[in-house]
């Protein structure tokens, strides 16, 4: 059996925001691998897309304490 490389964090989640499929685009954000500046980045791709007030405010408290020193996760 071939190894094949992960896709990038990143892509993977911009790839299921751009299906509609945030709720796939939110699991990939809680997996591990992320950069904090990366995760921010999507975050925030993902609550522009979504629309859904809810999901604002959580995104806003993430991005209000998720600091790059911080690395990643």
């Amino acid at each position: 059996m071939a190894h094949t490389r992960p896709r990038p964090r990143l892509a993977l989640c911009r790839g299921y925001i751009a299906q509609g499929a945030f709720g796939l685009a939110w699991l990939t954000l809680n997996a591990r691998g992320w950069s904090i500046g990366e995760a921010r980045t999507a975050i925030v791709e993902l609550a522009a897309a979504a629309a859904d007030p809810q999901f604002d405010l959580l995104a806003s408290a993430w991005l209000a304490v998720a600091s790059d020193s911080a690395g990643g996760y």
